[in-house]
């Protein structure tokens, strides 16, 4: 699986630039395909723990193979910085698309449901994601959805403090348990889906505080209940007695699996569009 980038891949352009890596859409000259490139940033790749990290992380997602899940291909070195080469997306991450209002957002059931299979399938293989977001989520110019960015993503639901000293993932889109750093499970990254899925119904998220110290209250406390989606977009009632249900903060009052939510997701779907 591994790889020497000179003279296989041309870089065209930047096309990410994050805290850890940068992803860069190249182009296959043995295949002569488009792909992307991740590289992590070349100052962390002295320290050990973070290439071993960032590793683990593709690993971890060369496992799956779902459509709706981004497929890493290989993994190896750009002069010496750790690299991998996975499915380059032509689209928009779907908070871009929230952001401009897209056309795509008008049938908002067909991408809630292409991030809930790619999100079972990872759950299958015993991952939790931790970092469910809409930036996280890319839309292809043809609709299609795909999860990517599993750099949180833990098998044990364990905490990692590795790129900070406190808690680690997105607070805005966080279960309250991740906020405590406790040990999660997949209940929590339905937490933050039914986060992404409030944001894709109304247009915004369901708790902003005006501070780091607000929001994390507004999320523990449980006196402190969304505003129903409905209230700022025509919506399914069904589709918001689900996405109400994914944001209860007492795990056991979620649904207890991403498959269970599918049951719930694709009854809507053939009610209202077969």
């Amino acid at each position: 699986m591994s790889f020497s980038f000179e003279g296989r891949y041309q870089i065209l352009e930047k096309i990410n630039q994050g805290g850890i890596a940068n992803v860069y859409r190249v182009k296959d000259r043995e295949k002569n395909e488009t792909m992307a490139l991740k590289e992590l940033l070349p100052h962390l790749a002295l320290d050990r723990r973070v290439v071993r990290e960032f590793y683990r992380e593709a690993k971890l997602a060369a496992k799956f193979d779902h459509p709706n899940v981004i497929k890493i291909f290989r993994l190896g070195k750009k002069r010496g910085v750790p690299c991998l080469i996975m499915e380059y997306v032509e689209g928009k991450n779907l908070k871009e698309l929230i952001i401009r209002g897209d056309k795509l957002l008008k049938e908002p059931l067909r991408i809630i449901l292409g991030v809930a299979r790619g999100l079972n399938h990872v759950h299958q293989y015993g991952i939790i994601h931790r970092d469910i977001k809409p930036e996280n989520i890319l839309i292809s110019t043809k609709g299609e959805v795909k999860i990517t960015d599993f750099g949180l993503a833990r098998k044990d639901g364990k905490l990692s403090r590795l790129f900070g000293s406190g808690v680690d993932g997105t607070l805005a889109y966080m279960s309250p348990e991740q906020i405590r750093g406790e040990r999660v499970d997949e209940r929590s990254d339905i937490y933050s889906f039914g986060v992404t899925m409030y944001e894709i119904l109304a247009g915004r998220i369901p708790f902003a505080g005006e501070d780091r110290e607000s929001l994390i209250k507004m999320h523990l406390d449980k006196r402190v209940v969304p505003k129903p989606p409905s209230v700022y977009n025509d919506i399914l009632p069904p589709l918001e007695e689900l996405t109400l249900k994914a944001l209860e903060k007492n795990p056991s009052r979620r649904y207890q699996s991403v498959a269970e939510m599918l049951v719930d997701l694709e009854k809507t779907w053939r009610t209202f569009y077969e």
